[in-house]
């Protein structure tokens, strides 16, 4: 990438920096086949649970991730990643009655089913969840569009396939995504 294809980035990860709206995290609810989501984090992790022949238990923790209170959390639920915040973490401090992350997540580790189909679909899930997120929102749509013709980047040092990664050669498919949209958009 040359200096002038730097300086033409919009860069997005962090909360507390300009396009974080483009980000993952930020709360924006959107309804998606008739759900609301809190983010478009709680949308693509949920729906890792919520196929086609999904079972009872499989289902009741697609429904659980929905109603976390913060994307981190969606994130960890619909990671099946136990973790030190997960013991002290209640999924929704407003229905502290739905219990605390790590013991869900150890509850249902055992019963509940990936999809099957979810390396095959997980680009395709990601876009839906832009297109509503994008098209539900006025204001993010003309952040997005008012971008012009930027290369968009998720600047994050933990992912190299949907962001950067630590050495800013990853795949960057979210900012790839969103330029998609972006054009799609216009």
């Amino acid at each position: 990438m040359s200096y002038d294809q730097k300086e033409s980035q919009v860069k997005f990860f962090s909360n507390n920096e300009d396009y974080f709206e483009f980000s993952n995290y930020y709360l924006s609810p959107m309804n998606v086949d008739g759900i609301i989501y809190h983010s478009n984090e709680h949308y693509f992790q949920s729906q890792k649970f919520n196929y086609n022949n999904s079972d009872k238990y499989t289902l009741e923790y697609f429904k659980l991730i929905c109603q976390a209170d913060t994307p981190q959390k969606a994130k960890d639920m619909g990671n099946q990643r136990l973790n030190f915040r997960g013991t002290s973490w209640l999924i929704n401090k407003n229905k502290p009655e739905l219990g605390l992350m790590n013991d869900i997540i150890h509850k249902y580790k055992t019963f509940v089913k990936l999809n099957p189909e979810w390396d095959e679909i997980r680009i395709y899930i990601m876009h839906k969840g832009l297109v509503s997120k994008f098209s539900q929102n006025q204001n993010l749509k003309k952040l997005l569009l008012g971008t012009g013709n930027r290369m968009l980047t998720e600047d994050s040092p933990y992912d190299s396939y949907w962001g950067s990664g630590k050495d800013k050669n990853g795949q960057n498919i979210l900012g790839k995504l969103l330029v998609e949209l972006r054009s799609y958009l216009h």
